[in-house]
Formats: structure tokens, sequence, C-alpha cells
């Protein structure tokens, strides 16, 4: 009965995971990628080292560490979605509809003093 190729460490998968998000967040593609792990391993390079059979990744492995960077990158685009809709909220609150008029009522705020209160809040 084969035994199965002992697993990467979690601390060591997660460091692989920072290096290809750090790739591609540069521009790398999937290709680009597979010849970075390649480059690494034959280096020798933490945390890119091989077995003690000399094996390298399988193209498959090298994929779902690719899926886990892109779901990443997916998250956070989703909170930097969110939380631009909360900033607009906010200016819809704080603005109003704007008038036509030029001329600044008194007692009531400019503007950028509004501007500048909806900005102190959605930074909260």
């Amino acid at each position: 009965m084969p035994h199965a190729k002992p697993r990467a460490s979690n601390a060591n998968m997660e460091q692989r995971i920072l290096s290809i998000l750090q790739i591609t967040l540069d521009g790398a593609q999937p290709w680009d990628v597979c010849h970075y792990v390649s480059e690494k391993e034959q280096a020798d390079e933490q945390p890119w080292t091989m077995d003690h059979d000399r094996k390298p990744l399988c193209e498959r492995t090298i994929q779902r560490y690719m899926v886990v960077v892109h779901e990443r990158i997916s998250a956070a685009c989703r909170i930097q979605e969110e939380n631009a809709v909360q900033i607009c909220r906010v200016f819809a609150v704080f603005l109003g509809p704007i008038k036509s008029s030029p001329a600044q009522k008194p007692g009531r705020r400019s503007r950028s003093e509004i501007l500048a209160q909806a900005y102190d809040i959605a930074s909260r």
C-alpha cells in the first residue's frame, strides 16, 4: 500500500499562498506562477523546498493555491466595494440634493465641511 505524500504544514502553505498572492498582484499570469514555483523549488528556497524524494509540486496543487489567492482578492474587493457604498450613503445623507443657488444661507455649513465630516464618519 503506497503511503500518501506528506503535506506541507499550515504555516508553509500560508507562506506559499502569500508568495503567490504577491506575484499575482504584481501581474503574474497562471503560467508565470508555475514558472515562479519551479524556479523557487530548483533554488531550494523556503517555503518551496522539495520533499526528500525531490518531486516538485504538481500543477494541481499550484492551481489550488491560486484558487485561494483569487478568493482572497475577491473578498478584499467586496469589502472595498461595501465600504465605497457606505461612503456614498453618508455623502447622500449629509449633502442632500444639490441646490442650483451658489449663495449660502446663514448658519449652513459649506460643502467642504460636510464632506470632511462625512469622511470622518466613513473612516471609522
